[in-house]
């Protein structure tokens, strides 16, 4: 639904540009539309720092931000009564519509089985809302006028976003990395070395009623004592600034 809304909001006004512009006064509709390029461009610029806050500050908040901001500034739009007016609400609706992709779309992938499905779906609704973006603003436009064409899915998209924010829960995941860490490095050699050094501590002591040690024993517990003091050092380190060891890990 999100992608829908994102791309069918930006043709409202290709599709109604005609009626905007004999409502204003302008001879040819061709003059109203460099109007619309502050919306491109934010749409297209925003995205850097859309997908910068959907990490630090949480996609769920964002997508909320989406739907909320989006219908927002489609019913600022209905209600401008000047082409100033009309660019700088529609550059707003640019700035929203620059949010779904990069926080969106990695939000629908984390924890997908399929993802290949799930982008595949996301592509459909998207491409959906720009095939109904000319027959839903013709009709609007032609049934109540164009103010009501920006209206009606504006109140359509706030009304998403609180239904939203009632269903979406928040993940327990990090919004920064998405995935679950292993253990790896430091953290799965130093249980091993625990172990080593604890089998190493319950083993026969050799005395020296035993046989005369040869070069490859004593290398052997020359090793041993080695792995014996490399443990007990990592453990008491542990033991002593854990949270220095936790930081060092990542």
């Amino acid at each position: 639904m999100g992608h829908a809304i994102d791309h069918m909001f930006l043709l409202i006004f290709a599709t109604a540009v005609t009626t905007i512009a004999a409502e204003f006064a302008l001879e040819r509709w061709e003059d109203l539309m460099p109007y619309s390029t502050a919306a491109f461009f934010f749409f297209g610029i925003g995205a850097l720092p859309a997908g910068r806050l959907g990490d630090h500050w949480g996609r769920r908040a964002m997508m909320i931000v989406f739907f909320l901001g989006m219908g927002a500034a489609a019913i600022l739009v209905s209600a401008v009564q000047s082409p100033l007016q009309l660019a700088l609400a529609l550059a707003l609706l640019g700035c929203f519509a620059a949010i779904y992709h990069p926080v969106g779309i990695p939000m629908l992938l984390q924890g997908a089985k399929r993802p290949g499905w799930v982008i595949g779906v996301n592509g459909f609704s998207g491409n959906l809302g720009v095939a109904l973006a000319a027959v839903i603003t013709g009709f609007l436009v032609k049934e109540f006028g164009w103010r009501m064409a920006f209206a009606v899915p504006g109140a359509v998209s706030i009304a998403c976003g609180i239904a939203f924010w009632l269903t979406a829960k928040v993940r327990a995941k990090s919004a920064r990395s998405g995935v679950t860490r292993k253990a790896t490095g430091p953290r799965l050699i130093l249980p091993t070395l625990r172990s080593t050094a604890a089998s190493r501590r319950t083993s026969p002591a050799v005395t020296s009623d035993v046989a005369p040690a040869t070069s490859t024993s004593l290398a052997n517990r020359g090793m041993s004592a080695s792995i014996s003091s490399l443990a007990d050092a990592m453990i008491s380190a542990e033991l002593i600034f854990p949270r220095a060891t936790t930081v060092a890990q990542r």
